[in-house]
């Protein structure tokens, strides 16, 4: 799912929406997977909007929100992230920051969490806003 704008980011500049769709698809070999604009379809940017719209237009899917664990250091600071993880299961996947630091995540400590961690793989240091300043999206593409 490409996003329109990512919250925490708003006063970063990142390429345009048709850009960043345009290199999603261009790194896209899995014919499972589907870029998606629905975000900028159903008008919504933040996650629990997003997850709520989802459940809504597609009752009958059970989503389940997968992310690096980078990102499950600043959930606490998406915008009502508890209700979120009670919307849909997370899954989060190594990824640096070093996993030390994501044991102390606000998240963790709540016991029976809808959040399952994926944290025995190799780390590949490759966030979107890296990929975008290094232009890995060309290489990737033609592998």
């Amino acid at each position: 799912m490409v996003t329109p704008q990512n919250p925490l980011k708003i006063n970063q500049t990142i390429p345009s929406f048709e850009q960043r769709e345009k290199w999603s698809r261009d790194m896209l070999f899995d014919p499972q997977i589907i870029v998606t604009d629905i975000e900028r379809q159903l008008g919504t940017y933040k996650s629990i909007d997003t997850v709520r719209a989802l459940k809504k237009y597609f009752p009958k899917t059970h989503f389940t929100f997968v992310a690096g664990t980078d990102n499950a250091l600043n959930l606490h600071k998406w915008e009502k992230w508890r209700e979120l993880t009670n919307e849909v299961p997370f899954l989060f996947i190594a990824r640096p920051p070093a996993l030390n630091l994501v044991k102390k995540f606000p998240a963790r400590m709540i016991k029976g969490k809808n959040i399952s961690w994926i944290l025995q793989t190799k780390l590949v240091n490759q966030s979107s806003s890296y990929i975008r300043e290094k232009g890995l999206f060309v290489e990737s593409a033609k592998k």
